[in-house]
């Protein structure tokens, strides 16, 4: 079986953490010569937010996940390798989200960064509500830790 040249996709929210995935993702996509996607996810739900979010908010924070991927795809490139594809997604939950990205590319490895604090995106992807990530995505999971 062979898994490489395949999509990968970087998680990115904007943290040193998933600086450090994309990073170690341009490494791999470099060895491969596999493309490299960058998603980020908004999360919209109204329990998490305390009330649905307006056209507004959403617009704002579509501008926001714009901006942020990309400067993301910019270090990349700093790192000397170019980002086939940009993805901001609206979702109730992350983990549901970056799944959904990873089988819609047909990517074989999801990479996210992972550090000390609680909080972080890998927080939420791997934890019990957010395990499904790793169960059910339709490629490989790496994490890297900084």
């Amino acid at each position: 079986m062979t898994l490489f040249p395949t999509p990968v996709l970087v998680a990115t929210d904007g943290t040193a953490r998933s600086r450090a995935a994309l990073l170690a993702a341009v490494e791999i996509c470099r060895a491969t010569n596999s493309p490299l996607h960058l998603v980020h996810a908004k999360v919209t739900a109204s329990p998490l937010r305390g009330r649905p979010m307006t056209p507004t908010q959403r617009r704002t924070t579509e501008d926001e996940g714009a901006a942020l991927l990309e400067r993301e795809a910019g270090a990349a490139a700093e790192a000397g390798y170019e980002v086939a594809g940009t993805h901001l997604r609206h979702g109730e939950r992350t983990d549901r989200v970056l799944a959904a990205v990873q089988d819609e590319l047909h990517a074989g490895l999801l990479v996210v960064g992972a550090g000390s604090r609680s909080g972080s995106l890998v927080d939420r992807v791997l934890t019990p509500a957010g395990g499904s990530t790793v169960r059910q995505a339709p490629g490989s999971v790496l994490v890297v830790r900084s």
